[in-house]
């Protein structure tokens, strides 16, 4: 009897142990298979990332080869910039990274223009426009600029990207047009001063002319009406007349400068 009983307990302890046995064993794969899994996950995983970050680093260099490039905290305080940016500003890198963007400031655009700006990025706006700076020794120029906002998981802006391309030779030749418009148009409106005082000139001169010819007409029916065959015209020279002479003149032909007759075709 006890014979029989310590076989079935020996039979049970075996069944238990090869249970136990594949259990482990099907565990042992199961967690073999699920690292398996994970590091084909991982090794994918890291190629797409490895893919993503050359991706940007292409994309990134083809930016900086075109535009100039800086990175500011939320107080326009400069983190990066390119080498572009260092180019055209003649500042070195180590001058402008730390320093506020005000270190490039023109002061060529107002308050308003500036707060517009600010107000806009800090909303996670994006901005454009375009915008005068100075250069390290003194001179300027223009950029054509866009800042993007970026934010982080909560929404919250974090840093702003500004991406600008340079415009400073076609600003200055739009300040030449002007100039040269404005010069344009006081040359227009001092010739056409000139062009009103000749008027106004001639004018007074035919009017002068019209006026000896109505004289000499006068002076020649009044020596008609005298009964005279000569017919006078009047002279022009400046000749002094005694005013005593003058009253004593008694007729045409007298030296006085004023008339001078001339022969009648009747007298020749």
């Amino acid at each position: 009897m006890w014979e029989g009983l310590g076989n079935r307990l020996l039979s049970l302890f075996v069944i238990w142990v090869t249970a136990i046995l594949c259990l482990w064993q099907r565990r042992k794969t199961f967690e073999q298979a699920r690292l398996a899994t994970e590091k084909a996950l991982s090794e994918e995983d890291s190629a797409s990332l490895r893919e993503a970050l050359r991706q940007l680093e292409d994309q990134k260099f083809a930016l900086d080869q075109h535009s100039i490039v800086s990175i500011a905290d939320t107080w326009g305080n400069i983190t990066y910039v390119n080498d572009k940016l260092c180019e055209i500003s003649k500042y070195e890198r180590e001058e402008l990274v730390g320093r506020n963007h005000r270190v490039i400031k023109s002061n060529e655009h107002t308050h308003e223009f500036f707060r517009e700006l600010w107000t806009t990025i800090s909303k996670g706006e994006i901005w454009k426009g375009e915008i005068k700076n100075r250069r390290k020794d003194g001179t300027f120029y223009w950029m054509n600029a866009t800042i993007v906002p970026f934010k982080d998981a909560v929404g919250r802006v974090v840093q702003y990207v500004a991406i600008r391309t340079d415009i400073t030779e076609r600003r200055e030749a739009e300040e030449e047009l002007k100039r040269a418009t404005a010069e344009a148009e006081n040359a227009r409106h001092d010739l056409e001063e000139t062009v009103e005082e000749l008027r106004d000139f001639n004018t007074a001169a035919v009017g002068r002319e019209l006026r000896m010819i109505e004289l000499k007409k006068e002076v020649n029916e009044l020596v008609g009406a005298l009964g005279r065959s000569v017919r006078y015209d009047v002279a022009f020279d400046d000749v002094d007349v005694d005013e005593d002479e003058d009253e004593d003149w008694s007729g045409p032909g007298t030296d006085t400068g004023l008339v001078t007759p001339r022969e009648s075709p009747a007298e020749r």
